[in-house]
């Protein structure tokens, strides 16, 4: 049976590993692979709050999966260069949105990704050090 779509928890931390597997399972049409990738990873990962996260089931996993592949309904990408170093790092700084509202999309620890609710204003306070860093 198809697992309902997740409302969005304030934060979520997955591995990385899984947000591309999703991506690719659901760009390629074969969504039938998402009961497995949720099963496999149980345990890894954690929905709630930024300190009042829980550990996920699979069913969570299932519905977080469903919901990242199907209810996205924009995406704002941000790369920063420095004149003075074009060859050098970028800095980027991804948003997506969704019914919920805006979500920042950044690396977390040990290969994980952290999907965290921001305000529309917040993104102002994101890309700052962005900005600062790519003035020359």
């Amino acid at each position: 049976p198809d697992t309902a779509p997740l409302t969005l928890p304030d934060y979520v931390s997955l591995p990385s590993e899984l947000l591309a597997g999703n991506a690719k399972a659901h760009r390629d049409h074969r969504t039938d692979l998402l009961p497995a990738l949720a099963a496999s990873s149980a345990g890894q990962v954690r929905l709630g709050r930024p300190r009042e996260l829980h550990e996920a089931d699979s069913e969570e996993i299932l519905a977080l999966l469903r919901t990242f592949g199907t209810a996205c309904r924009g995406r704002l990408r941000l790369l920063a260069a420095r004149r003075d170093r074009p060859d050098g790092p970028h800095a980027v700084a991804v948003w997506l949105l969704f019914d919920s509202g805006w979500y920042e999309l950044r690396p977390g620890r040990a290969a994980t990704s952290v999907l965290r609710h921001r305000q529309p204003q917040d993104l102002g306070l994101v890309t700052l050090p962005l900005v600062e860093g790519a003035a020359p």
